[in-house]
């Protein structure tokens, strides 16, 4: 039997002491699509569901290809078209999107103002390229120097900064009518043996440090949720109620979709009585990842006729997703306008809003005693370390 490696986190941690000032959250932010109330969408969802069989149903909870599901073009419903992520449109179909800032450097800025104005832009490439849901904002804390998703993460090592970041990119992106995806819930803050890994957190922990970010981006209106690879308390994120149903639903008041990380999801009934609505498949090489799908139709099915699962189960997954779409006006979605012209326009700001991110989350060291520019007449040996220290030759 592999054994698991298990971390145990029973003590408050105090990250690092940041001291900054907190500009005011993005406003007059430019609403592109009509959206509709809480309620009237609660009802919308609904009234689609009740004219779904149950072969749309289930595959409304499953992706049919790495980044995309497959919709129920009968009644309306368009199929959830993601790309990476929190530093910008990854999946090109187009035109040449820009590579925005790490997540880690729009932290470092300060200013959700800016921040907001970025993922608002990130959002209009998505549209030009044709996707309606944005994978991000990642706010995982760092943990660990060694967390190898920290470079995406809002939160850096403080909790109360990414309290702040997280509403703003939520707001920026959704408010162009593009879905987000929260992540990685939770725990999520390592990559040594993070398929497995169990961490064991206290609540004060939890609360004080590892959640407030998800929080925050809750509350401000993040339409989905995407769990992590690790285990938690012993269950992995997929499949555990205390996260995706007693935390995200019962005491935040979610109401959009839960979403697994690609090839996370480990069991079919038991995930679906968890709380998760949609789980992606891995298509990737089975050296990275191999989980087989688990909310294939015949899984789904069989649970059904084993009295594991029931068809009101699906109802409630579906409406989920279907409310989320509604609540930022993409279960409607108007006809693409992105002229060439426009399209110019919109890379031409990216550009100059990725820009002053870049500038305003650099970090400027003072020069005292002249050290720079270094004097190579005085200098014998100079040490260059790290892994990317073999990509300059001596001279180059």
């Amino acid at each position: 039997m592999k054994k698991r490696s298990v971390t145990r986190w029973n003590v408050l941690l105090i990250p690092t002491l940041f001291i900054f000032l907190v500009v005011a959250e993005p406003t007059k932010q430019t609403h592109a699509a009509k959206k509709d109330s809480v309620s009237s969408c609660e009802q919308k969802a609904l009234q689609i569901v009740k004219k779904m069989t149950l072969d749309e149903k289930i595959v409304l909870t499953s992706g049919v290809e790495i980044y995309k599901t497959t919709g129920v073009p009968r009644l309306g419903v368009p199929a959830l078209d993601m790309t990476d992520g929190p530093s910008g449109v990854v999946l090109k179909k187009k035109v040449d999107t820009t590579a925005f800032p790490a997540g880690v450097t729009m932290a470092a800025t300060f200013n959700p103002d800016l921040v907001g104005q970025a993922a608002a832009a990130m959002a209009r490439e998505a549209k030009i390229e044709g996707h309606n849901i944005l994978l991000g904002p990642c706010v995982n804390i760092h943990r660990t120097p060694l967390g190898g998703r920290n470079f995406e993460s809002l939160s850096g090592e403080d909790p109360f900064l990414g309290q702040k970041m997280a509403p703003a990119f939520v707001k920026g992106v959704q408010s162009e009518g593009v879905l987000t995806s929260t992540k990685h819930f939770a725990l999520n803050e390592q990559e040594f043996d993070r398929l497995n890994l169990n961490v064991d957190a206290d609540d004060r922990t939890l609360h004080e440090i590892y959640f407030p970010p998800f929080q925050a981006a809750i509350d401000a209106g993040s339409t989905s949720v995407m769990a992590a690879y690790n285990r938690v308390r012993g269950s992995h994120a997929s499949t555990s109620r205390f996260l995706l149903t007693e935390i995200l639903r019962e005491k935040w008041g979610f109401k959009g979709f839960s979403i697994s990380d690609w090839g996370a999801n480990h069991h079919t009934s038991a995930s679906i009585q968890a709380g998760l609505d949609i789980e992606m498949p891995y298509v990737m090489p089975s050296q990275y990842i191999d989980v087989p799908p688990k909310f294939t139709p015949p899984l789904v099915k069989e649970a059904i006729a084993k009295g594991e699962v029931r068809e009101s189960d699906l109802d409630r997954m579906v409406s989920h997703q279907l409310w989320a779409m509604c609540s930022v006006g993409a279960l409607t979605p108007t006809a693409s306008s992105f002229t060439e012209s426009k399209i110019n326009g919109v890379l031409q700001q990216s550009v100059v809003l990725a820009r002053r991110v870049a500038e305003e989350g650099t970090v400027l060291l003072k020069n005292e005693g002249q050290v720079l520019p270094i004097d190579a007449k005085k200098i014998q040996t100079i040490a260059l370390i790290g892994p990317n220290s073999s990509l300059f030759p001596p001279g180059g």
